[in-house]
């Protein structure tokens, strides 16, 4: 059984999840990884989110999954280039 990880992701403003649902984003079927928990720029805490909680700038993920799941999943959220909007 391959080794999980745990990590904690910052959404910026300019990055292509930003906005949309976690389904939107198709985090699973693109990375292989899960968000198991999302704290909210505003402060709150959601410790399941569902598909469609929104991913916002500020708020911080918390995915699991295995070495390459996680590369994949850090990538989605690498900033675009261009200014944030």
């Amino acid at each position: 059984m391959p080794e999980l990880r745990f990590e904690e992701i910052i959404v910026n403003g300019n990055c292509e999840p930003c906005g949309p649902s976690i389904r939107e984003v198709r985090i699973y079927e693109r990375a292989g990884a899960l968000v198991i928990a999302l704290h909210k720029a505003d402060g709150s805490f959601n410790p399941a989110p569902d598909a469609d909680a929104l991913f916002e700038r500020g708020d911080v993920l918390i995915g699991v999954g295995t070495t390459d799941e996680m590369a994949k999943l850090e990538a989605l959220f690498v900033p675009l280039e261009g200014p944030v909007v």
